[in-house]
């Protein structure tokens, strides 16, 4: 059985402007997005079509396609950018494709004459493992949540901006692994298993980030259990999201560990948790508003 293992990085210029080229700024990232998305779409299509599985690396002097065998040093790319655009994106179309072509990879793992492995694999499972989603969760796993919160509305400006989890019963919230960046100026406050952000300020350009884990205890066996997240704040509707973690009766072995015994996986409550202004706050799914998504597919083994 495979395991997809994947966790790469993905940096992004930030330019340290402000005012007008704020805007630039967001434009730049927007634009090379969609730009990777239509080359990605383009590939992706002459490669389904030809009904193999390739993996391509460079364009050709006469313009054709160089596909190289999965050996090759740069294989992972490929594969890690499908996951990367399915990230970035959120569209679950690359989900299937993200997982073909990187288990494709699988017998990398016994290469033992090539000093790129690194690039291979962490490009393609490492990524896969950060992005995958997972369907179940046994006691004891580490279950990541990440929400982003950034206006989308231009020059927009809202004030005392909150974020609030309650994690329900069945998880014990980390207060000590509770994050925030992109900005300096916030207060998190908890109690229990009760998350609060307070954010005084936030301008059109900026983008919050707040991470934090919850483990799964032994109460939570044979329950689905629903967690709900809200955003307040000035010139926004107030609303809320809900995803959800089951946690089957029969504990399972775990796919793969953290080194302490117990499983971390991410699970996205927003990719974009976007607070917009005199719209709806919060939705699950593509509904305009602040948007949580919780992705829950399961690790392959």
């Amino acid at each position: 059985m495979k395991t997809i293992l994947s966790a790469l990085g993905l940096s992004l210029l930030v330019f340290t402007s402000c005012g007008g080229q704020k805007k630039a700024e967001v434009d730049f990232i927007q634009d090379n997005i969609d730009n990777a998305v239509a080359q990605n779409t383009i590939q992706t299509d002459i490669i389904e079509k030809s009904g193999k599985i390739l993996n391509p690396r460079t364009i050709n002097k006469d313009g054709s396609i160089s596909y190289i065998p999965i050996d090759d040093w740069c294989s992972g790319f490929f594969p890690g950018s499908m996951w990367l655009t399915y990230n970035l994106t959120g569209d679950k179309k690359w989900l299937p494709l993200a997982e073909k072509y990187t288990e494709a990879l699988d017998s990398v793992k016994h290469l033992k004459w090539h000093h790129d492995v690194g690039f291979m694999i962490g490009c393609s499972y490492l990524n896969g493992y950060r992005l995958a989603d997972k369907k179940e969760y046994k006691v004891g796993d580490m279950v990541k949540y990440n929400v982003s919160v950034s206006l989308k509305k231009e020059n927009s400006v809202s004030k005392d901006v909150v974020i609030n989890d309650t994690i329900p019963e069945g998880l014990a919230l980390q207060s000590e692994s509770v994050k925030v960046n992109g900005i300096t100026d916030y207060t998190i406050n908890t109690d229990g298993n009760k998350l609060e952000v307070k954010i005084p300020e936030l301008k059109y350009g900026e983008k919050v980030e707040v991470n934090y884990q919850a483990k799964v205890l032994k109460s939570a066996l044979g329950k689905t259990l629903v967690n709900k997240a809200t955003v307040n704040g000035s010139g926004i509707h107030p609303g809320q999201a809900e995803v959800s973690v089951k946690v089957p009766k029969t504990e399972k072995t775990p796919t793969s560990t953290n080194g302490s015994g117990s499983q971390t996986t991410t699970v996205k409550t927003g990719d974009d948790f976007n607070a917009i202004p005199y719209v709806a706050g919060i939705a699950l799914g593509a509904v305009a508003g602040v948007v949580i998504y919780l992705k829950r597919r399961k690790l392959k083994k």
